[in-house]
């Protein structure tokens, strides 16, 4: 799992931090929450720490990654909710129907 954090203006920087997927914690069911280590998010809170090294970015270039450090603590209050209705239900995902298979590129 990635978490992307950043800021815009002045000073713009992007942040990013990778966890092994075993060290991830996803609840499954309604409410929505996902964590690992001190990074959490769910359908109202986000909070977290990013922070990556100068050296890190050296060592690997491949995080796309700006140096630097960031905390966050932010509630939410979403006015609208974002449902994707009948199309993503747990039957048509469990069928499938959308899965792409024998695709051949040039």
């Amino acid at each position: 799992m990635m978490v992307k954090v950043g800021s815009w203006g002045e000073h713009p920087i992007q942040l990013h931090r990778f966890f092994a997927w075993d060290e991830v914690t996803v609840k499954e069911d309604a409410p929505y929450l996902i964590s690992a280590d001190n990074c959490f998010c769910s359908e109202t809170r986000t909070l977290g720490m990013v922070d990556v090294t100068e050296e890190e970015c050296q060592a690997h270039p491949e995080y796309m990654s700006d140096a630097g450090k960031m905390y966050w603590d932010l509630t939410m209050d979403k006015k609208l909710t974002f449902n994707v209705g009948y199309g993503a239900s747990e039957p048509l995902r469990d069928a499938e129907p959308l899965r792409c298979s024998g695709i051949v590129r040039a």
